[in-house]
């Protein structure tokens, strides 16, 4: 798990042109770090697609389509784009049929949390995973942080925010989420929220 974090600062710094460009520029450099860091974490053994799904962008690793043994389940890279409010309630249904099982040997209560929340304009399906109730329900310290940071993206429509799962084994749950906002003022607001 060591040396999954990403210089956020460095890469902020690089940005030399005005703050009107900067939701740009980090559309454009995140995903790559994103997907070097992951490959990183996974030995190289990746199938990368980039593809939009309600309003967000969605880099997937499907590996199922390698046919090979010994890889990681199908998963979510990272999550982004600018928020928005969704014009529907969320189809709470749905969500129950999702199919989700919590990482095994863990006895830890999870939910099907959303990597971008629907009130920041986040979609069911590939947005699902499974996410630890203390942080999803805001019921933890660290929980109360997430939902902190997902409310000033969701009251700011046009806000530009991401999620990044960070995997401990080939599972699709991952051990940590890292969840980052663009602040009115230009400043990168990131933290990680441990998922087990």
């Amino acid at each position: 798990m060591c040396g999954y974090g990403i210089d956020y600062v460095a890469i902020m710094e690089a940005h030399t042109g005005a703050q009107s460009g900067l939701v740009q520029y980090l559309m454009g450099v995140l995903p790559d770090v994103w997907c070097a860091r992951y490959l990183e974490m996974t030995d190289g053994v990746g199938n990368i697609l980039e593809f939009e799904d309600g309003g967000f962008t969605f880099l997937f690793d499907f590996t199922s389509a390698l046919g090979e043994d010994d890889v990681a389940e199908d998963r979510v890279v990272a999550a982004f784009g600018v928020t928005f409010r969704q014009a529907s309630d969320r189809d709470a249904s749905r969500i129950r049929g999702y199919p989700m099982s919590p990482p095994q040997g863990i006895d830890a209560h999870y939910d099907r949390g959303h990597f971008i929340s629907h009130v920041a304009g986040g979609s069911l399906d590939v947005n699902l995973f499974p996410q630890t109730r203390a942080v999803n329900r805001g019921w933890s310290e660290t929980g109360k942080l997430f939902r902190k940071m997902e409310r000033y993206a969701a009251d700011r429509p046009g806000t530009f925010c991401f999620a990044r799962p960070v995997y401990r084994d080939l599972s699709c749950c991952p051990a940590i989420v890292e969840y980052g906002v663009l602040m009115d003022e230009g400043a990168l607001w990131v933290n990680s929220f441990p998922n087990v």
